[in-house]
């Protein structure tokens, strides 16, 4: 379901009515149920959350009314009477989604939680009409045959905002899964989208950003990230703070076309799981060391730059498509290969060791658990082509990567057959191997 901004105001009031006339009577949520006599009991027994139906019924012959409740443990209901029986209701976190309703008889506390908050307020509000006696103007089953369902979402999970007028007075529904805000001139993101815990993908492109926040990594479920045609290319490194917590770990798609990027930050390696990465139409001479260890791409494509060699670790790869069209490489006639006569290494420093253990090991380490100096150590580390960190103490040197043995697809418009690759290597121990392997003069 696809809205604009009027259509949105006309659906929200148009689902507000509907909930009232429909919806309100026949409430899902997650309840647990609290038994007041055992308070003083050492042990206090709750019954531990279940996905619950709540029904307000009126007697078909009495002027009483009922909550019926349904559950895994009460499949055909069980009735907890309204009328001159309920203690309290209490409503201190609705606006969270929280409620308490005390009965009398049996001596039962019920817990709600539900995410959604305009449900639970209409369904509160007639059970308050209910113990009052007062009509709530609002249909109430007149018969205990109720059966229980799950509440379907009528709010909608799609939302296209294509011009300012579009954009939503109130705020974001919390059910959004897509959305997209292009072509309106933003020049920040809207903080409302850091509360949507169920988006899945957002489409910014577009627009004049030049960063995101630090929060914008707590979005859980997103997967899908397009900031194609933005200004992240007028940010400075420190900028790029979002590339960490959920956002690094679960997002699959990422475009950055057309943002004018002169480089990728340290960290973007962080983006563990991402499948797709579009850089396409920018000003990158080059791309981070460990790029070749985000060992989910399959689709890479950075046409349009100014990229001149490769990092080594791309050799790692085993990509479906790469499009590396309309850059720069360098075409060396001869010898392609390029590396020292390195018969040994110096000693590397403690704080060298410490910082390639953290990374090699992957063990954990985040802003506060550590000094921000020793982050941007870590962050700063160059990759060898065995996979392993390396900071000061490497060898650097130069071959060539035929692309059909990192992709089956691929788009290049050099002259060469080959693409020339920067490689780091930790150790003598690895040049050597790699020598080997792919015999290197």
């Amino acid at each position: 379901m696809v809205l604009n901004e009027f259509e949105y105001n006309t659906y929200k009031l148009s689902f507000i009515i509907e909930e009232i006339t429909y919806l309100s009577m026949k409430f899902a949520c997650t309840l647990t149920i609290g038994n007041r006599q055992l308070a003083t009991i050492p042990i206090y027994a709750k019954e531990k959350p279940s996905k619950s139906t709540l029904a307000l019924c009126k007697h078909p012959s009495k002027d009483a009314y009922f909550i019926i409740l349904f559950n895994n443990q009460n499949p055909h209901g069980k009735k907890y009477q309204v009328t001159r029986n309920v203690l309290s209701v209490r409503t201190n976190f609705v606006s969270e989604g929280k409620a308490t309703l005390q009965f009398e008889a049996p001596p039962h506390d019920f817990y709600i939680q539900t995410k959604e908050v305009l449900q639970l307020k209409v369904f509160l509000h007639a059970v308050r009409c209910s113990i009052q006696g007062v009509s709530s103007g609002n249909p109430i089953a007149s018969s205990f045959n109720v059966t229980p369902s799950s509440v379907k979402n009528l709010l909608p999970t799609k939302l296209i905002i294509k011009k300012r007028s579009d954009y939503p007075a109130n705020g974001f529904p919390r059910t959004l899964e897509h959305l997209k805000i292009n072509d309106i001139g933003r020049a920040s993101l809207d903080q409302g989208i850091l509360k949507l815990s169920r988006l899945v993908s957002l489409d910014l492109s577009h627009n004049c950003i030049e960063f995101l926040p630090n929060e914008f990594s707590n979005l859980t479920g997103l997967q899908e990230l397009n900031l194609g045609n933005n200004m992240f290319g007028k940010g400075s490194p420190a900028q790029w703070g979002w590339i960490s917590g959920s956002v690094a770990k679960n997002l699959k798609l990422l475009d950055l076309c057309h943002n004018t990027l002169a480089f990728l930050p340290d960290n973007f390696i962080k983006f563990t799981r991402l499948i797709t990465l579009h850089l396409d139409h920018n000003e990158l001479k080059s791309l981070p060391s460990g790029i070749g260890n985000m060992s989910c791409m399959q689709v890479f494509t950075v046409s349009y730059n100014l990229l001149e060699s490769l990092p080594g670790t791309v050799k790692r790869w085993k990509l479906s498509n790469i499009d590396l069209s309309h850059n720069k490489f360098t075409i060396h006639r001869g010898n392609d290969s390029e590396t020292p006569a390195v018969k040994h290494l110096r000693l590397c420093s403690l704080k060298e060791y410490s910082g390639k253990a953290v990374l090699n090991y992957k063990l954990h380490y985040a802003p506060g658990t550590i000094p921000a100096t020793l982050i941007r150590y870590l962050e700063r580390a160059k990759y060898c082509i065995c996979g392993k960190a390396c900071f000061d103490v490497f060898i650097l040197g130069v071959d060539r990567l035929y692309l059909q043995a990192i992709a089956k697809n691929y788009t290049h418009t050099s002259e060469s057959p080959r693409i020339p690759i920067s490689c780091h290597f930790c150790s003598v121990h690895c040049l050597m191997k790699y020598k080997m392997r792919f015999a290197i003069t």
